[in-house]
């Protein structure tokens, strides 16, 4: 395959690039007891490894919504995270995705009596589907962080090559 394989803004065989982007979150089974709609940003580094493989690193931050619990308690969560992964591309501008990282989860308990906060480090496997050019790229990734807790992301960004 020829290098010309890869869309605009998108780093090619050894060069690189930077991007930025939204996300907005849903998530499922268990996760959605203690977190509503969520949102957040990231910021990703890309380097081409070959002429359909490109290698990334995410670092990110989701806010979902405030979730009622009962009992008047409420829980606040968000999540940092750290991902190291790749894209695929199966055509022209089209790309499967894989990452593996941490999340880091913080949940605040917000209750008429008593409050409280706590973080879990879980690890994740975000896999996904999306579409680049000429720098912009959106997605759809399902996040499986455990398996009674995974969540479904549409991402949207822009990316800039680097020298």
């Amino acid at each position: 395959m020829s290098p010309s394989l890869f869309a605009q803004g998108e780093p090619g065989i050894g060069k690189s690039s930077l991007g930025i982007g939204g996300e907005f979150s849903i998530p499922g089974r268990d996760l959605n007891n203690v977190a509503g709609l969520g949102y957040g940003g990231f910021a990703r580094y890309q380097h081409g490894a070959d002429s359909r493989t490109v290698l990334t690193v995410t670092a990110g931050y989701t806010i979902w919504t405030e979730e009622e619990i009962g009992l008047n308690s409420s829980v606040e969560t968000s999540a940092f995270r750290f991902l190291i992964g790749g894209k695929f591309y199966i055509a022209p501008s089209f790309f499967a995705s894989i990452e593996g990282g941490v999340d880091g989860y913080s949940f605040n308990y917000n209750g008429t009596i008593v409050g409280t906060t706590s973080t879990e480090w879980m690890f994740m496997i975000p896999v996904g589907l999306g579409f680049q050019q000429n720098g912009f790229e959106v997605s759809g990734k399902f996040y499986v962080v455990d398996f009674d807790a995974p969540s479904f992301s549409i991402t949207a960004g822009y990316n800039w090559i680097l020298g």
